[in-house]
């Protein structure tokens, strides 16, 4: 956090960054005017996640700020550049809340595609996908919300930001519980087989423990699949997710495709898995190859993992984010018709692992679907 704090504010001069407790730091400046300068400016992001700023008092509580309010960012998609003043811009996303800024690029009329604006909503608010108004001409205009992120509830251990099926410590839990449970019937199936006694137990133990292989290397550690029959299934944990029903031939040098059906809703949906190289010159053939398979795919269309490259200029912390290298992504995705399609978990998909300043986070991995 230090390095974070140093970021953001280290030109206004800081002189120390002390950690008071978990998730709660004192930062002394060299000078009142910088520290009113941080105060005014308010609510600061971090992964997704507020950060709020308070000014030092002698009785102040050093403890973990509970909001009842909570500032978010909301993306307003496709709306008419003539609503992007300030004014405008207040009045639309203030039915919501209460309207705090509105990013630069926003500010500065740099990007067309959608506004981007900070507001501050009650933490237990029904957030709505659109809102409806009226504008100069008596019209009736519904205008989509798209919130990047959201007061989600776990509802074990009462923690914001995720829902129970995505908490990590639930999860560890679950998989500690039914590896006991896995270790327990096998125990009992050596006992009977020890016997003579050849139970359906075991042989369900047998199959469970067939030969495991990567889907692809593209894929990632964590996705693992089996064979079944004909076909694949994919799971991550050890819940399965969905069966590969087929390999289209339409792959590419750093994407793979396959043909995807979900066990539970029995959706068919074509999955186009993506490695980005590191240099800009070299990640054009991942565009290039997208824009290819485009032309072939037929039905809903998912592309998704690591693009090694970021949207916005938000989406990098430690170094800075030109528009010309984000430039052949975003055509990319306009000519392909995609959209990025939310996710609840943490907004930076990496980091350099470095100390202090020499850290960087970026959002390099992100599931993008066309309207299908």
């Amino acid at each position: 956090m230090e390095g974070y704090f140093n970021r953001i504010w280290g030109k206004l001069g800081i002189d120390i960054v002390s950690q008071v407790q978990r998730d709660v730091f004192l930062v002394r400046f060299h000078t009142i005017e910088s520290r009113t300068k941080v105060v005014e400016g308010g609510v600061q992001m971090f992964d997704r996640k507020p950060v709020i700023v308070k000014q030092w008092q002698p009785d102040i509580e050093m403890k973990k700020e509970i909001m009842d309010n909570i500032p978010v960012w909301i993306r307003l998609s496709g709306l008419n550049v003539k609503y992007c003043g300030k004014q405008a811009l207040a009045k639309i996303t203030g039915m919501v809340g209460n309207p705090l800024k509105a990013d630069k690029v926003t500010t500065m009329k740099e990007r067309m595609t959608y506004a981007r604006v900070l507001v501050e909503v009650p933490i237990n608010k029904v957030f709505p996908d659109t809102v409806i108004f009226e504008n100069e001409h008596g019209h009736i205009v519904e205008q989509e919300m798209d919130f990047e992120w959201k007061p989600i509830l776990c509802t074990k251990y009462k923690n914001y930001g995720h829902e129970l099926k995505e908490c990590r410590k639930y999860i560890r839990e679950e998989i500690n519980n039914k590896a006991q449970e896995r270790k327990e019937v096998v125990q009992q199936g050596e006992e009977k087989t020890s016997k003579g006694e050849q139970t359906e137990t075991s042989k369900e133990v047998d199959k469970e423990t067939c030969i495991e292989e990567k889907f692809h290397q593209r894929v990632g550690k964590q996705v693992m699949v089996r064979q079944k029959q004909d076909n694949f299934y994919y799971r991550r944990g050890n819940a399965r997710r969905g069966i590969v029903i087929r390999e289209p031939q339409i792959n590419t040098e750093n994407s793979f495709a396959a043909l995807v059906k979900h066990m539970r809703n029995e959706l068919i949906l074509n999955v186009t898995l993506v490695y980005g190289f590191n240099e800009q010159t070299t990640r054009r053939k991942l565009w290039d190859g997208v824009n290819q398979i485009r032309v072939k795919m037929d039905g809903p269309w998912a592309v998704m993992r690591d693009f090694n490259c970021v949207l916005n200029r938000e989406e990098r912390i430690g170094s800075k984010v030109t528009m010309a290298e984000t430039r052949d992504f975003r055509q990319c995705i306009e000519v392909c018709g995609l959209k990025e399609l939310r996710s609840s978990r943490a907004f930076f998909t990496w980091n350099n692992k470095q100390g202090g300043d020499s850290r960087v986070y970026i959002r390099i991995d992100r599931v993008l679907v066309n309207a299908e």
